[in-house]
Order: structure tokens, then sequence, then C-alpha cells
């Protein structure tokens, strides 16, 4: 009863009952946690030390304002108004986070700190004494968050004779504004460190008219600037034109946290480029700039750091000017005497203020300070990236059952919640109503549609779970599950015929997930089919079979536009509701990807295979006779679908496979570490090909997942997820001279790995030989297994393999009398790999070579590259076997254009060696062997579209 504010003041106070979580910090990471446990009905109280909602920022010194953008600070549900500046001042930022906590009814109490806190292992309820204003009171919830800011204490070093300074000296989180300190027009000041506090305090100095400031820089710092690097590191993301911050979210979290540092090497490249003029001038001022951890700019800074950056708002300019003094010393400060520092390399500073802008500590130090050393002591580490490449112990289990940590920046905060909140909280036992799955859903396809050609009423076809009777639709093609453009019509039942006879014939041999009888059959009874989720399988296979230009497309849309509705539509079905046969289209989509040299596009594809795959219990299928691969069930017993027929239990067994081996094969040498799983002696794999192509009535259940029939697609599956695991574990070991790993220890890890692999490869090699019934699907019609595609693609695997696994032991920055006979036998394999690549690939005839598994087109292309620049090194000739490579690219690049690309850069980089003048010179790391071809896709792909740019400039300007 009583009114609204009677009403919520008892809520807030929490008269009736305890919170169900509790949370520590009223900063954004507090509130924005608070409001989505709020959304799905968790009574939840906030506490924090301050007066007022927002101190946190609004006590921070008086310049302070947010770095990134207003579109990448958006808080749960109340976006900020649009007419806000870019870049929002302290004062105004932390007024909006106390009226957001009133508007969304968030229970915060001020002025509160805990007492003590203790957990009840067995009835899983924490204890809570809190001091509020001077009064004590005991809570009883059951999860705390802590969410006091990433950042911990501040660190503060000691130094001697700092007892004998007649100065100034504090830590900067005391810094409110030089103002405080009067007249400066005759002190000097000194800021020790180089990040964005260094530099935000000693702008603050320098403008309030302090006689000299200098800031002391032990470490290199990158430098960003706020109007051309960060604008350009959020464009067509985080900024006007983007898309709406929930899509961005998305996208942003799409790909493992490793893959983006990869990626941002190219980012930060670019943002080199625009910010040449500020880098040139701060290096020739005297300030040490880097370029991040593998030159990968400031997000695995702050990532693996947490800070060593400066995002520039107007300091540095200062620096180029000689406003502001930059001294160097990489070994710091010796101590200090009565006038100021002495230095590590004996030189002095005199100094009437020093700021000590040193960083902080983990939040394990706010946690030991704030609950204790019991609590302290059971958690985890906090920040940085663990063996899984996610951030440890952060909106994850923190290593103290219900105690969680919330920190980071507003946009991370937010995306990492509205994902984590589901994990890590009890059941929902008051939900404030039911979230309608349907509409979220159909939003979100109109978002998407919204850029297409205007849409059509669909023609209401049957669901396949549904019983109701809908008269049939008299069409040649399969309906459309969702709406289509208005001039888009579906190919003829015929037509998808035609692409799927082309598809066994072409492709089906070396990705053989589907069942041929099957899907041909399908094609014939085309009037059952309609509006099935099977029918996606006949579009996916359409979209692979045009995409590379197999056969025309009888649709008034053009070949690109067909085959990205169709590819778009298979996603957002596969989204809306998993199913095995909606996975199967994903897969077969994931050719067209990597075969276009979409890398993004195709990592999506298969980290949503992996979710569906998971959905359905695939693992525990294929692991049903076996140990599960060392790891408890993903899903209980009751819950795992077993197949009904023997074709569905193998399709299965081989879409599991299929992911796992995809998933490998394509991310040799991307820093992250696999989550493949290693197929043990008893784990079903693909069986024989021969029995693969029966029908279901001619075969039982035994003759599929036979371990005595097995097909060469198993031996592939073998080598990509367990040899080439191996080569990917040992890639993940740093390469930098200060790495806990001996350079000794790392060529004998490299020499084992290598062992293992020449071992498979002979095993392989004596397979071919004897011609063993086993595997007799490794032979062509003539007897030959050499061109046989699965033989191809196993070959050129390993060899691609070997290439990278020694690439990064040749041509080290220094190379001592002892370690030359290593890198030559390191040099000596990678060449002898290329050969025997290039001995497979003369085997093939172009129509094999045409047809090839785009995967192999990688594999080409790591051998070339290999020719090419050891060839440079050491000014050799280019060898003949390299023609052979660009030739059978050549030839690849008639079906896929990714081989149509590679051709191109290795044609300019085969010129540039002859000496020949180029209008266009390849990136500078296509000629660095520290860079894997991965890891250049990106830069690639960029330097082919600039190229082809310039063409077509001069044609216009010759025309």
């Amino acid at each position: 009863g009583g009114t609204w504010g009677e009403r919520r003041e008892r809520q807030k106070e929490f008269l009736d009952e305890d919170p169900v979580v509790f949370v520590i910090g009223a900063g954004q990471a507090g509130l924005e946690i608070a409001v989505r446990l709020r959304h799905v009905g968790l009574s939840t109280l906030i506490i924090d030390k301050n007066e007022r909602v927002g101190d946190n920022w609004r006590k921070r010194y008086r310049t302070l304002m947010t770095h990134d953008p207003i579109h990448y600070c958006h808080l749960p549900f109340i976006p900020f108004p649009s007419d806000w500046p870019m870049f929002v001042p302290k004062d105004k930022l932390a007024d909006w986070l106390e009226s957001y906590a009133n508007i969304m009814e968030l229970n915060v109490w001020n002025r509160t700190f805990v007492k003590i806190a203790d957990y009840d292992e067995q009835n899983k309820i924490w204890t809570v004494t809190v001091c509020r204003q001077g009064k004590d009171r005991t809570l009883k919830p059951r999860h705390i968050v802590f969410a006091t800011g990433q950042s911990g204490d501040p660190i503060t070093p000691m130094f001697p004779g700092t007892e004998y300074y007649k100065g100034m000296l504090y830590h900067g989180i005391s810094h409110g504004d030089a103002t405080a300190f009067g007249d400066l027009s005759q002190k000097k000041v000194v800021v020790v460190g180089s990040g964005n506090s260094s530099h935000d305090i000693c702008q603050n100095f320098y403008e309030n008219g302090a006689a000299q400031v200098t800031m002391l820089q032990r470490g290199g710092t990158y430098v960003i600037s706020v109007d051309k690097g960060v604008a350009l590191q959020h464009a067509g993301m985080y900024d006007e034109g983007g898309p709406p911050t929930e899509d961005a979210d998305i996208y942003a979290q799409s790909l493992p946290i490793p893959i983006q540092f990869a990626l941002k090497v190219f980012e930060a490249q670019k943002i080199s480029e625009v910010d040449k003029e500020l880098l040139e001038g701060l290096d020739k001022a005297g300030f040490l700039v880097d370029s991040g951890p593998d030159k990968s700019g400031i997000f695995r800074k702050y990532i693996t750091k947490g800070g060593g950056y400066y995002i520039d708002v107007g300091c540095s300019q200062l620096i180029i000017d000689g406003k502001i003094k930059v001294r160097q010393c990489s070994e710091g400060i010796k101590n200090f005497d009565a006038d100021g520092l002495v230095l590590a390399d004996g030189s002095r500073l005199d100094a009437d203020i020093v700021v000590l802008a040193t960083g902080y500590d983990g939040m394990r130090s706010t946690a030991l300070r704030a609950l204790g050393k019991k609590i302290a002591d059971r958690l985890d580490d906090i920040w940085d990236l663990d063996e899984q490449g996610e951030i440890r112990s952060m909106w994850r289990s923190s290593g103290h059952p219900h105690f969680w940590c919330m920190g980071g920046y507003v946009t991370q905060l937010e995306q990492r919640i509205s994902e984590g909140q589901k994990y890590c909280l009890p059941p929902i036992t008051n939900s404030i109503g039911p979230v309608d799955l349907e509409r979220e859903f159909q939003a979100f396809k109109s978002h998407v549609n919204q850029h297409l050609p205007a849409t059509t009423p669909p023609q209401q076809p049957q669901s396949p779970e549904s019983h109701t009777t809908v008269e049939p639709v008299p069409t040649e093609a399969p309906s459309e599950i969702y709406p289509l453009p208005a001039t888009f019509s579906r190919p003829s039942w015929q037509s998808y015929k035609n692409y799927c006879g082309i598809w066994f014939d072409r492709y089906h041999s070396w990705f053989p997930i589907l069942h041929q009888p099957t899907i041909l059959g399908l094609c014939e009874d085309d009037s059952s089919q309609l509006g099935s989720p099977a029918s996606l399988i006949l579009d996916a296979i359409a979209v692979v079979i045009i995409s590379t230009q197999q056969a025309l497309v009888d649709t008034d849309l053009d070949r690109d536009e067909f085959c990205r509705f169709l590819t778009d539509e298979i996603i957002l079905a596969a989204i809306h509701d998993m199913s095995f046969r909606k996975l199967q289209a994903l897969l077969i989509l994931t050719m067209a990807e990597y075969g276009s040299g979409r890398m993004i596009d195709f990592w999506n594809l298969i980290s949503l295979c992996k979710r569906i795959s998971t959905q359905l219990g695939l693992r525990d299928l294929v692991a049903y006779s076996a140990m599960n691969f060392g790891f408890p069930s993903v899903l209980p017993p009751r819950m795992l679908q077993i197949p009904t027929t023997a074709v569905e239990r193998e399709e299965k067994i081989r879409a599991f496979w299929a992911i796992d081996a995809l998933d490998s094969a394509s991310t040799l040498g991307v820093a992250w570490h696999l989550t493949v799983s290693r197929p043990e002696p008893a784990a079903n794999l693909p069986c024989d090909e021969e029995i693969w192509r029966f029908p279901e009535s001619v075969i039982d259940m035994y003759q599929f997942g036979s371990s005595e029939a097995p097909s060469s697609f198993s031996l592939y599956v073998r080598l990509v997820t367990n040899e080439l695991w191996h080569v990917h574990n040992f890639l993940q070991q740093s390469c930098e001279p200060f790495s806990i790993i001996s350079l000794s220890q790392r060529q004998e890890e490299c020499d084992n790995v290598y062992q293992r692999l020449k071992s498979w490869q002979n095993d392989f090699e004596q397979l071919l030989t004897v011609h063993t019934p086993l595997y007799t699907d490794l032979l062509t019609h003539t007897g030959t297994p050499t061109q046989q595609p699965n033989s191809i693609l196993i070959h050129c695997t390993i060899h691609s393999a070997i290439i990278s696994l020694h690439q990064r032991l040749i041509f080290p920055v220094s190379l001592g009398e002892e370690d030359a006979t290593h890198w030559e036998a390191a040099a000596e394999r990678c060449l002898s790999s290329c050969d025997q690549m290039a001995d497979v690939i003369r085997s093939a005839d172009d129509e094999t070579l045409g047809i090839i598994n785009p995967h192999v087109i990688y594999c080409v292309f790591i051998a070339a590259r290999f020719y090419l620049i050891y060839s440079k090194a050491m000014d050799l000739p280019l060898p003949n076997k390299l023609y052979l490579f660009i030739y059978a690219l050549r030839v690849c690049g008639q079906i896929w254009h990714l081989a149509k690309l590679l051709h191109t850069v290795l044609e300019v980089a085969s010129a540039e060696h002859a000496g020949s003048q180029v209008s266009h010179p390849l990136p500078v790391e296509f000629f660095d062997l520290q860079y894997f071809s991965l890891d250049i896709h990106a830069a690639l792909r960029i330097w082919a579209g600039e190229k082809q740019g310039s063409l077509l400039r001069e044609d216009h300007a010759v025309s």
C-alpha cells in the first residue's frame, strides 16, 4: 500500500527483504549491472563511500573528460542526448550518472562502506555488515558484485631522500586542479609517468602558468589523436553514421579477443598514417613513442596492461612546441634531495612540485582493503588474458563463489554485462515480465533488411513444426521463410537440381558433409519441402555455385546481390531457430566466405556453427562411445537427441568434425589458443565414402562411423585437429628476446613438433604407396592418389604447417655463431616443404586445380611467399617452382576470389624482386617473416583495393 514514493522508499531501504545482489561501487560499472539486474527482476543494492553518485568522476582533476566518443559510452536503455559534445566533461557525466540512478530507480546507499563480509559455503549466502552514515546494518545477499573500477589502489613508489625534499610530492589521484597552488609563475613542476593522467596533469599545470613543466618518461607510450586516430578507430561502428549501439556491440564482440589483437595491427598501421605528423613531432621533441605490443596499438595495451597510452586531447602539441619538456630515463628516479630529483643516469631535475602519475594496482588490492585478506586471497588474477584468450576474472568466475568483478570502459561493460548476466545469477522468480524473443528477432531482422529493396508479403508457407493445413502454393521453387525483395525470384527447381549436381561432382569429395541420396531426393520431391529448413541447404549450395560463376543465376538480381541476400537469409534463419539442417547450410556457406577472402565473415560463421553444434549436443554424440575427449558432457544424457537413422548419425558426426577442422585449418599462425576437440582413439569419425553414397535403405547403423572403414576426410580431420594443434600451441609462445622461454628450449620444442609432422607425413605417404583398401577414396579413377582432392589438401596442409612452424626462427634480429646452424636448418626445412608442395601441385591438372579446396590456396601462398622472402633476403634468383605456384593460383582464381587476390600479390612481389618499377608496392609486412600470412591478410586486401582504384584512375586519365 501507500503512494509510489512511500513504496519506493521501503524498497530502497530494503525493509521487507534482503537484496539478491549486493554491488560495491556506484560508478558506471555498478550502475550498469544494477540496471540490467533490475530489468530481469532481481533486487539489487549498490553501496558507495562517496556522498553522491558520480563523485568518482566529479572529484577528479578539473580538466578531465571522456577520451572515447559519446557514441561509445551510452548506458543501457537511456542513450545520451544527441546534442551532447563528442567528449563529455567529467562534471557533466557525473550529473548524468546521478540522474540516471534516480530515473532508473536504482537502490543506492551513499556514504556507506563494508565493515565485515563473510560467505556461508553450505548455504551459499553472504552475511555483509555495512556502515551507512555512521550506523551499522547487516544484509544477507546471495551475490556480491565488486564494481570499484578496473584499477585498484594507486601505486606510490618509495624513493630515498623524500624526507629531505622541500617541495610538494603527491600521487596523481590526489590532483584536483593546478589553481590550488596559487601563483605558479616561479614554480617548476615534474610529473613522473607518461600515460593519460600524466599528460592531463602536465597540461593543467602549463595552462595555469607554471614556470616549467617536465614529464619524466621511463618507457615508450602509445599516442593516438582524438580527432583523427580515435575517429578512425570507431569509424563505421560508434559514430554518427554507425549502426544502433546494440548492433555495434554485437559486431564488436563477435570475434575472440586474440583475433581482434591480430586485426588491430592493421588498424594501428592506418592510425599511424593519419597521425604521422603528430608522431614525428613527438619523436623530434624527445618523446618516446611506441606502437603497442606487436604493433597492435591501443586496444591490446588496454586489455593486457590497462595503461601505457595517451589519447591526445591537446598535450602532445604542447610537447612538440617545447612548452612541456620531456626527460628520458629508463631506470627512473634514484633519489630525492632538498631541491628535486636525482635520476638513475646521474642527471637531476629541480622541482617545486612532483606529481607521481605512476598508475594503479589491480582490483585485488582494492578487494584486500575493502573486504579483507580472507576473500582477496581466493580471487584469481584480474585483467589481462588467460590461456583461453578471455579477460581474467572479469564478468565471469572470480575464483570465489558468488563473487563477481565488474570493470572496464562503458561500452565494454555493457557488452559483457548483457551477455554474462544469465550465467552468474540465480533463477529468476520475480521477473518484471518475459522478453518477447520473437518480437526482438523480428525487430532485428527488420533492421538488417532496411537497406534491401522493397519487399512483398510472404506467401505463408507451412512451417515444419506446425500442424496447420495450408493450401499448397503453386511455384517451382522453395518458398521463402522471410520476406524477399520484390525483384527477387528464386531459381527454378531444375536449377537447384543442377546446382546440387555440380556440388556433388566438384566439391563433395573434399567437403563431404551432405548425404547425396537425401539431398538429391529433396530436389525431386519439391512439393513436400516448401518452407522447410532443409530447403536452406539448397539455397546455400546455390550461393556457392553461383558465387564461383559455375552456373548462371536465373533471377532478376545480379549475382553478388543474389548471393548476399540468400546468405543473410540463411544466417538469420539459423539465429532465429537453431536446427541441424540450418547448421549444414551454414557450413556450406563457409566455403563461399573463405573462398572469397572474407576472413572475418568466415570466422563469424564458424563461431555461429560452434554455438549451434554445442546447442545440439554434437560433441556428446561424436564421443558417445569414447571418453568425451576428457571433458564433462555438454548436455545431460536425457537431453541428447539420439539420431533415429544411420544417415542422421553420420551427418552429425561429419558436421561436428567439419566445424573443428575448418577452425583449425583456417587459423594457422593466428595468436589464439584453439578450442578444437582432439579425437580420441574411440571417437566416432566419418565413415568410408563408398558407404556414404548408399541410400538409407541399404545400410545399417554399424557401417556408418565404423573405424574399420574410415574415409580420407577422417585423415584430414586427424591432421588438422590433432597434429596442427601442436603447431598452434607452439606458435602461441612469445618470440621476443626477453621471453621466459629460452631460444634453445624453443628450438627443441620446434624440433619435437616437426618430427611429429614428418612422422605423420611418412605414415600418410605409405598409405598412398600401398594403396590400402581402408582409404580407397584417396585414389582417383586412374588409381593414382596424387590428384585426388583430399590427397592434395592433406599434403599442402602438412607442408604449410612446417613452414609456419619454422618461419619465425629464420632471420632473427641478432645472430650469434651458435644460432646460425639452427636457422639454416629451419630454412632448409621450409625450402624442402616448399619444393615438395610444388611437386604435389605439379601433379594436378588444370581441371583439378580449378575445383580445389579453397583451403589449399593459402597453403600455396604460404610456400610462395617464403620462396620470395628467402630469395630476397639471400639475394638469390627466384626459383622456377615459385612460378608453378603463381600459375596454380591463377587457375584457382577463375573460381575463388581469394586465389585471384593472392595471385596478384605474388605477381607484384615477383616483379619487385626482378627490379621492375611497380606503381603500387606491397606492404612492408609482406616481406617480414615475423608476420604470418593471415596476419597481413587484411593489409593485402586493402592494398589490392587501393591498387584497383589506382588502375581505374589511370584508365580514366588516359581516356
